[in-house]
């Protein structure tokens, strides 16, 4: 699809023009966040999905939700900030036994609702100084890191 990239950066993180969007991903927002304004689009690439376009969509007094695609359009996921302490036990549990994170962990992480409905959360760590982020299912299921 003919997307215009507007910046780039380490690992591709290059903008989209808003205008350049497949109109599957613009068809999907005007359906599912009819409310909503698009606040900008980029290409990244995710441990679980691969390469994808992500969708900052605000709504007046709520807080940007991401919403991501693969590149023919298809949606993959919404994603929110939430706390750490909003997580399951079984996510905290498996995060303390594989990574003994303490206080190595980032107070906020990510909620995903995947487009199945299922729950992932991309956490952020530091592992032996290193910055490190487990996308980890709502049951303690490790998915991948990054």
């Amino acid at each position: 699809f003919p997307v215009t990239i507007t910046g780039g950066g380490p690992g591709g993180h290059g903008m989209i023009s808003v205008d350049s969007l497949p109109s599957t991903i613009t068809s999907y927002i005007t359906l599912n966040y009819p409310s909503d304004t698009i606040l900008g689009a980029r290409l990244d690439t995710t441990c679980q999905f691969g390469n994808t376009i992500q969708v900052m969509v605000t709504h007046a007094g709520v807080a940007p939700t991401k919403l991501a695609f693969d590149l023919s359009g298809t949606f993959l996921y919404s994603a929110q900030r939430t706390l750490y302490s909003a997580t399951t036990q079984a996510v905290k549990d498996t995060l303390t036994s594989v990574y003994n994170v303490g206080s190595n962990v980032r107070n906020k992480v990510e909620v995903l609702t995947l487009a199945n409905t299922s729950i992932e959360y991309n956490v952020f760590l530091k592992v032996k100084k290193a910055p490190l982020m487990v996308t980890i299912q709502d049951n303690g299921t490790i998915v991948c890191t990054k």
